[in-house]
């Protein structure tokens, strides 16, 4: 499942290290509510600017 979610972070432009710290942090305080935004979709629409992929995903198409 962690695999899951990093590789989905990955995959939605923001860096894994910095998501997964990110929530690690703010989950304990988080309401059950609230937990959607944590989401790596959701919570790549608002720090893709922040937190950029290091390097940008490889491209198949050639």
């Amino acid at each position: 499942m962690l695999y899951t979610l990093l590789i989905s972070a990955r995959n939605h432009g923001v860096d894994p290290q910095a998501y997964l710290k990110d929530v690690i942090e703010r989950l304990p305080v988080t309401r059950p509510a609230d937990l959607d935004a944590l989401l790596p979709a959701n919570w790549a629409a608002g720090n893709r600017a922040t937190y950029p992929l290091a390097k940008p995903l490889r491209s198949d198409a050639a």
